[in-house]
């Protein structure tokens, strides 16, 4: 009988997450492959000979580091030199757009990365269905009961994100991101554990005299860098009762004490000194309500650094 396709799994370099590691040697697993996972924090050598040990047929490399460019190719390059050249290489991760043809040339067969944001509103409509609502560059979809919210430009989806998120309406944030895997940000995470994991400035449209055409609202803001592919997060709450009224107006408080309620009023905390250590320790036990990944999101002072 002929054996299983065999495919080990390895977390090359000082990249301390493995969970999409270990959720594609589980999917591997479940399709009738015979998958052998390294663990994390491999050397290219220790791959290449793991590949040999094993008699493997392909190698699966993960990476949310962004060493990508010089891991990658040295472990093609061991496998070469120990006569097993011939396995398929694949490897999935944060890796920027430009860096895929680059790993293609040195061999690397196929790049598997999170690849919702970039792609198309159509293409994105033949899982979802149809808009429910839209408006201007903002379209909201209803998905198993869940609000899924994006932002697109010419047809192209520049961020995505969840509104009411929960522990049912949830996504798996670190996927998007190099950073954070210290503290794994979990799937349904309070402002502390995004500001732990990733880091972050606080904002609001508003803190004080916000009148009553809306609910103020509170973001937590994050801007990725190259190795996030320039991916950056927002996760925000809509300040209308308990526990967010409470942190909110302490936040607002400490703000008018130390610089005055006109800075205050004119949000000058949105581009200055905005007491971040306050507002850190006021909302870190509140989860957000919203939670949005991507480029040209909306938050008080975002901008997109790959501009």
């Amino acid at each position: 009988m002929q054996r299983p396709y065999r495919v080990v799994v390895a977390k090359p370099g000082l990249d301390g997450h493995d969970r999409g590691a270990r959720v594609i040697a589980r999917a591997l697993r479940e399709a009738g492959f015979e998958v052998i996972y390294t663990g994390l924090h491999q050397t290219p050598e220790q791959i290449a000979e793991t590949v040999i040990q094993e008699d493997a047929d392909a190698v699966g490399l993960s990476i949310l580091s962004g060493a990508h460019m010089t891991l990658f190719p040295r472990i093609i390059t061991e496998l070469s030199d120990r006569g097993v050249g011939d396995v398929l290489v694949f490897a999935g991760g944060i890796i920027p757009e430009a860096d895929i043809p680059k790993l293609a040339e040195a061999g690397v067969a196929r790049i598997f990365t999170p690849d919702v944001i970039g792609s198309n509103v159509a293409f994105l409509e033949t899982i979802t269905g149809p808009a429910f609502r839209t408006d201007g560059s903002e379209r909201t979809y209803k998905v198993d009961g869940c609000q899924i919210i994006v932002g697109a430009t010419a047809g192209k989806i520049d961020n995505i994100g969840i509104v009411g998120y929960s522990q049912r309406c949830s996504f798996p944030i670190a996927q998007y991101f190099a950073g954070g895997y210290q503290y794994p940000v979990p799937n349904n995470p309070t402002f502390g554990d995004i500001k732990r994991g990733f880091g972050g400035s606080y904002g609001a449209d508003c803190l004080m005299s916000c009148g009553n055409a809306a609910a103020p609202v509170v973001y937590l803001s994050y801007q990725g860098s190259h190795a996030d592919n320039f991916n950056n997060l927002e996760a925000s709450l809509s300040i209308a009762d308990e526990p967010g009224l409470s942190a909110y107006e302490d936040w607002g408080q400490k703000l008018a004490a130390k610089y005055g309620q006109d800075y205050v009023l004119a949000a000058k905390f949105n581009t200055n000194d905005n007491l971040d250590d306050v507002a850190s320790r006021d909302f870190a036990p509140i989860r957000p309500d919203t939670i949005r990944v991507g480029g040209n999101l909306s938050g008080p002072g975002e901008s997109d650094p790959s501009q």
